[in-house]
């Protein structure tokens, strides 16, 4: 007579009455016991999460140098988008931001140490931004009428609320618009 296969995982030292039936357990208890598992899973990683977010804080600042030149790449990056796009409001949503990061890394930044770090030439840039954006403006313009302003600024003009008291321009602030 020819003996049955064991499962792998049957001791010969348990008998077979010894192991409870699957069928026979509580579903509730099987489903406790899930849940119990699977909030501790979560609570773990959440908790290795913050563990992890609180040490990349606690290693000190970025490097100011690195985050300026990571801004001018961003601005750099932008504005060659920009100049593949076909579309004129997508070219001019992508040189504002262009702008914008060109804007910050000045801000963090003098235009000499930005250069330095990024090895690109920012003032260029900013010039290849503003006449870029500039004539995008002016595509715009001519593509939906509605959008242009109704008040049109020249290129110098005194800032709202100042008067020329005709004493000449020493005595008013002037504001260049784009």
């Amino acid at each position: 007579m020819i003996a049955a296969p064991r499962a792998p995982w049957a001791s010969p030292a348990v008998p077979a009455a010894a192991v409870p039936d699957r069928a026979a357990l509580p579903v509730a208890a099987s489903r406790s016991a899930l849940l119990r598992a699977a909030a501790t899973v979560v609570a773990a990683v959440v908790a290795l999460s913050l563990i992890t977010s609180m040490a990349d804080r606690r290693g000190g600042g970025e490097d100011p140098d690195g985050v300026a030149a990571d801004v001018v790449r961003q601005a750099v990056k932008w504005a060659d988008t920009a100049a593949q796009d076909k579309d004129v409001l997508t070219r001019w949503q992508h040189l504002s931001l262009a702008k914008a990061y060109l804007n910050v890394g000045r801000h963090v930044a003098s235009d000499a140490t930005l250069e330095r770090v990024s090895r690109t030439h920012v003032r260029a840039l900013a010039r290849r931004v503003d006449s870029e954006l500039q004539e995008t403006m002016s595509a715009l313009y001519r593509t939906c009428s509605k959008l242009r302003p109704s008040i049109q600024l020249p290129r110098a003009t005194m800032l709202p609320g100042e008067r020329d008291d005709g004493l000449g321009a020493a005595h008013a602030r002037r504001v260049t618009w784009m």
